[in-house]
């Protein structure tokens, strides 16, 4: 539900792991840079932020999404945090996770949630112990459904605002590939 928890330091994961010892675990990760876009967006489009704090242009709330009026400067700034980054760099989270779950931990894709949504939840089921096959019946429709239908989608990401994500978590990339064995490259594109 968070990428909070990836932020667990090794001792709360240790401690999890003897209070859940037969705890099956999922994990998804995403696309770094997009995480941390979509997470700034949510921020941006948050109703509730203090006085003072950055203001979201009022078109955007009608559906223009366009960003000539974001103070980009504020965007980068926030996007730039030592928690926004430890939130993309997944190699030590997984390495941590794994030292205390070992095979009980599932890596998994959010882009896999799109594309393969029922093999998603197939493989899901089956490291949780569910029968596999139930992911068979679940309705299309649903499997297509918007998630968050209460939050729009943000806005493609301002180049200027790439350049700065693409610089943040090329490492943290690069060190999930090593990691997980998969093909990142789609993470190294825009």
């Amino acid at each position: 539900m968070t990428p909070h928890y990836g932020l667990l330091d090794d001792e709360s994961v240790g401690r999890i792991s003897v209070c859940l010892p037969e705890a099956r675990i999922l994990y998804l990760l995403r696309d770094p840079r997009l995480r941390a876009w979509s997470n700034a967006w949510a921020w941006l489009t948050k109703q509730d932020r203090a006085p003072g704090e950055l203001n979201l242009p009022h078109r955007w709330a009608d559906g223009d999404k366009g960003d000539a009026d974001l103070d980009l400067d504020a965007v980068i700034d926030a996007l730039s945090t030592p928690a926004t980054r430890a939130q993309g760099e997944y190699a030590p989270v997984i390495r941590r996770w794994r030292d205390h779950f070992g095979g009980a931990l599932l890596l998994l894709r959010t882009d896999d949630i799109a594309r393969e949504p029922r093999d998603l939840i197939a493989r899901c089921y089956r490291h949780l112990g569910v029968d596999a096959e139930l992911a068979a019946t679940l309705d299309d429709h649903d499997l297509e459904a918007w998630v968050n239908p209460h939050r729009p989608a943000p806005p493609s990401v301002p180049e200027r605002v790439r350049a700065v994500l693409d610089e943040t978590f090329a490492k943290a990339i690069a060190d999930t590939a090593t990691e997980t064995g998969w093909d990142v490259s789609s993470w190294q594109t825009w």
